[in-house]
């Protein structure tokens, strides 16, 4: 029993660490990508 609690807790903990790592990608991406978008629409609009 414990051991089970053990391994859905280390699920849950990896599964939460990989959702902020995703969001910690995404969000500086997603800016990178609209200031790019923006810096085009300046140069070339």
């Amino acid at each position: 029993m414990l051991t089970l609690l053990g391994g859905l807790v280390v699920i849950a903990v990896i599964g939460l660490g990989a959702v902020f790592l995703a969001t910690d990608i995404m969000i500086p991406v997603g800016i990178m990508l609209i200031v790019a978008g923006l810096v085009h629409e300046v140069f070339h609009g």
